[in-house]
């Protein structure tokens, strides 16, 4: 009896805290992308057309807007967005997994937890590697920012830049 406790409450301990690592994952990447994208860029953009009477340089500041939204979100480098793709992929799994799964989990759920659990592990530990590498070859300040907000207290670096170990 006591074993069979003792799994039940390490499953569920490895499901709570893989919940809590993509919280802090989303929570970071929604901050950065809210805050210092999106809310700083429409900054400059509303400073720009507030300071001209001209429609083309309007024009030619909204199309500088969009080309800095695409190019701090990380549409256009093929890496990090396939990266992030995955790991936002993984987490509407576990969702799912969360969902429907009955505590006990069965062995079949223990087993998808395993495997999402790798999954992401092998995706954040390349997402880390990327923003790393890039933040040593200063080649793009806003990888840089998204790697400062992610691992602001070192945690990322510590763990090797694997969320979620069971």
């Amino acid at each position: 009896m006591s074993r069979k406790q003792a799994n039940k409450d390490r499953n569920e301990t490895a499901k709570w805290q893989l919940r809590n690592h993509l919280s802090f994952l989303i929570d970071n990447l929604q901050y950065y992308l809210q805050v210092d994208v999106i809310e700083s860029q429409y900054g400059v953009l509303v400073d720009k057309i507030e300071n001209t009477r001209d429609y083309e340089a309007v024009k030619v500041a909204h199309d500088h807007f969009l080309s800095a939204l695409l190019a701090q979100s990380f549409v256009h480098m093929k890496a990090v967005a396939i990266c992030l793709y995955e790991i936002l992929d993984q987490c509407s799994v576990f969702s799912g997994l969360v969902g429907r799964c009955e505590t006990p989990m069965s062995h079949r759920d223990t087993s998808q937890l395993e495997t999402i659990t790798k999954n992401l592990q092998r995706q954040t530990s390349l997402l880390f590697k990327m923003l790393s590498s890039v933040r040593t070859n200063s080649s793009s300040p806003h990888l840089a920012q998204l790697l400062l907000r992610l691992d602001f207290n070192k945690y990322f670096s510590i763990s090797g830049g694997q969320f979620g170990s069971l």
